[in-house]
């Protein structure tokens, strides 16, 4: 990332730092934002939670519910359940 900016390593260390984040907990994140709108939306229905943590840039699907359900206080499946009904 910091190459593409033409910005140093360390600099954009420092940028996420004065927002008190990283770089890696915004890239978790992103990529937990990504697999809510896809958990939320009819157009990924047909597509399983495990293929949605996959896809969102996951290694591991234990990993992806714990952060899930760390950052919305909820589960995957929870959250598709509800917005199913919600239809």
């Amino acid at each position: 990332m910091a190459r593409r900016l033409s910005i140093s390593p360390r600099y954009a260390q420092t940028l996420f730092a004065e927002f008190e984040t990283s770089f890696t907990d915004e890239l978790i994140e992103r990529r937990l934002t990504r697999a809510r709108e896809m958990l939320t939306t009819p157009r990924h229905s047909d597509r399983s939670v495990t293929e949605i943590s996959y896809e969102c840039g996951f290694s591991t699907v234990s990993h992806f519910h714990r952060v899930f359900r760390r950052r919305f206080e909820t589960t995957p499946g929870d959250l598709r359940a509800r917005a199913r009904k919600g239809r």
